[in-house]
């Protein structure tokens, strides 16, 4: 038998990524003989989307107690994590410090192959990929009529899908979209591509004939309510 390893200090959350964590820690001291009671074989950390540790975990582990950092990746993007860090004594158990929970960063939405659907004079939607996010990602999808997002009439709309509507659109009109994910820590990420594209142009208000001679005939009508773009 073997009695457990001392534990380690210092442990920390040093990165996070969208698919990845890593974590350090302060090194234990070397091998045996005269440090025996104060070092181990070796360290293992481990996150699970589970604070009991039950189900699927992801580990890495090393047996150079010098080594004072470990990563783990193949993580699912926007996500919680429960962490711990164990050092290892000569059976390999270990002897786990918790570490506080992270959430995994989201990643940026992709583009779709068919932005724009159901695009009319007065409404259009706007659509992209979650781009391996989980189905609970929010996103935030903005439409203006500057490629800057700096228009008179810029909107937003924030939802948990892969597209947005928008309405009260003005026909024959130019409208840039771009969309970005929100991540469960709050933080957003870079907008995708920015899209362009053009309301149809309504039908123009009714007219009036004006002036009528032997060798033609004037009509006028309201250009109604499609923009000058």
């Amino acid at each position: 038998t073997s009695t457990l390893s001392m534990p380690v200090s210092g442990a920390q959350i040093y990165a996070v990524y969208s698919t990845s964590v890593t974590a350090n820690w302060l090194p234990l001291l070397a091998s045996p003989p005269e440090t025996s009671s104060n070092s181990a074989e070796g360290y293992l950390l481990q996150v699970s989307t589970n604070s009991d540790f039950a189900g699927l975990i992801y580990s890495s582990s090393t047996s150079d107690v010098s080594l004072s950092t470990l990563a783990i990746s193949g993580l699912v993007p926007n996500n919680t994590y429960y962490c711990r860090a164990g050092s290892l004594n000569w059976l390999g158990a270990p002897n786990f410090t918790l570490l506080p929970s992270t959430i995994t960063s989201a990643n940026p939405p992709g583009d779709h192959l068919i932005p724009i659907l159901n695009l009319s004079s007065a409404s259009l939607r706007f659509q992209w990929t979650g781009n391996e996010n989980p189905l609970n990602t929010n996103f935030t999808a903005y439409l203006s009529t500057a490629a800057s997002f700096t228009g008179s009439a810029d909107l937003s709309s924030s939802t948990p899908n892969t597209y947005a509507d928008f309405f009260n659109l003005t026909g024959n009109t130019a409208y840039y979209l771009k969309a970005r994910a929100i991540g469960r820590n709050g933080q957003p990420t870079a907008f995708n591509t920015v899209i362009a594209t053009a309301t149809i142009p309504t039908a123009p208000a009714p007219g009036s004939f004006g002036a009528v001679s032997s060798s033609g005939i004037t009509v006028n009508w309201a250009s109604g309510t499609n923009g000058s773009s």
